[in-house]
């Protein structure tokens, strides 16, 4: 009786010790020097590596007692994907709950309106927490890989938004989303143009349009007359000399604005040396400049030239075009010229 009092009062004491133990590392506050990190939870990850991650956060509880919280709280071995913050004040109880309802953070990646395929690509790569899977993929590569084998470049058409994303999710699979997005938006723009006020033949053709007009115009209400000046340009055959796409890919010696050197250089995109439309766009448009792309007020501007506060001043002849060129323009600017084809 004894040896059996003895068994009974020393398991009495290791469950009691044990269940302190429980109680202390579930109910403990999450210590201060890890409030404000967060545990990155990635899709399919099992509890012991989740323990083993939040140890590399600096929060270190025993595996067993992730076992038998989980085993009381959530009762199975899926977890939701996503970053669990450490908040002051919560607790391994708080944090488990969470991971079995799906309580978590999302991370977000923006493409911006106006940026261009390699500041995306660029963000991409450094970008923590997911698979990057692009890596040496040459732009044909990723475009198969996103099922578009109709186009050639990845430039404009990856749709501005922010786009949530779990730890671990790979970079295609956000190019894809914002990829879908932009097709589907240019084709349903595409739809309901101006037919008559849109000289295009393809939607395609309307993207490298709204691209020019997203890095020309800095207020919104200019953009259908912005619009209205390059399809006026298209259809009497002059080049359409926007310096955005002499700029393009970083031809310029400076960033602001070309130089006259600048427009003498060939290339693609300079649509001061190339007739009709650059072969791409030149940036990922916004929603705005789309429709005004689609829907172009009606004008016989053929110039306008920024006037340094931020709006534009437009001309219907080149006379007026140079009076203005040398009230607005910056000492050492290029003055536009009426190039036409042919």
């Amino acid at each position: 009786m004894t040896a059996l009092r003895h068994t009974i009062i020393s398991l009495s004491i290791l469950f009691v010790f044990l269940l302190g133990t429980y109680y202390f590392f579930v109910f403990r506050p999450i210590p201060i020097d890890v409030v404000g990190r967060s545990l990155p939870v990635k899709k399919y990850m099992t509890l012991y590596q989740i323990a083993m991650q939040a140890r590399q956060e600096g929060f270190y509880v025993p595996f067993w007692v992730w076992r038998t919280a989980e085993k009381f709280l959530c009762g199975k071995s899926f977890f939701y994907a996503g970053y669990y913050d450490f908040i002051a004040g919560e607790s391994l109880y708080t944090l488990i709950s969470m991971l079995c309802h799906g309580k978590a953070r999302m991370g977000r990646f923006t493409i911006i309106e106006g940026s261009t395929w390699s500041m995306i690509r660029n963000k991409l790569d450094t970008t923590p927490d997911i698979d990057h899977k692009i890596g040496n993929m040459s732009n044909r590569d990723i475009l198969l890989s996103l099922s578009d084998r109709e186009h050639h470049s990845m430039e404009g058409l990856l749709f501005p938004d922010t786009y949530m994303y779990a730890p671990g999710e790979d970079d295609i699979s956000l190019l894809r989303r914002a990829h879908r997005k932009m097709i589907k938006i240019i084709n349903d723009i595409w739809v309901e143009r101006d037919q008559a006020g849109v000289p295009l033949g393809k939607s395609y053709d309307l993207l490298v349009i709204a691209s020019l007009i997203e890095k020309e115009v800095n207020i919104s209400s200019e953009k259908i007359k912005v619009a209205s000046v390059f399809y006026n340009r298209l259809r009497n055959k002059m080049f359409l000399q926007s310096d955005p796409t002499v700029c393009y890919n970083s031809h310029c010696s400076e960033r602001l604005y070309p130089k006259n050197h600048d427009l003498l250089k060939f290339h693609p995109h300079n649509t001061y040396r190339r007739a009709g439309l650059p072969p791409t766009p030149i940036c990922f448009p916004s929603v705005s400049s789309l429709i005004a792309a689609a829907h172009p007020d009606k004008t016989s501007y053929y110039y306008f030239v920024a006037k340094g506060d931020g709006s534009s001043y437009f001309s219907h002849s080149l006379l007026q075009h140079n009076k203005a060129v040398k009230m607005f323009m910056p000492a050492g600017r290029v003055r536009t010229t009426a190039y036409h084809i042919g």
